[in-house]
């Protein structure tokens, strides 16, 4: 199981590049907004120009329902 760091968003946004890095060294990284709000940042495999496409097909779909390709 990877290392769990906290950070708050003020202390991630001033310290991207070291939140990056710790990222890249296997420590998974949880950001707390407030009380409620997190996002935990992992890497992520690479990816392709047919992954891109799909995401960006998924997002169009889900903010104005068409089917078609922006």
């Amino acid at each position: 199981m990877p290392e769990i760091k906290d950070l708050s968003a003020t202390d991630a946004s001033r310290g991207f590049k070291d939140m990056l890095d710790l990222v890249d060294q296997g420590t998974l990284v949880r950001i707390t907004r407030g009380k409620k709000k997190r996002y935990m940042l992992t890497t992520a495999p690479e990816a392709t120009g047919a992954d891109i496409n799909a995401l960006v097909d998924r997002w169009h779909h889900e903010a104005t329902g068409s089917m078609m390709a922006p």
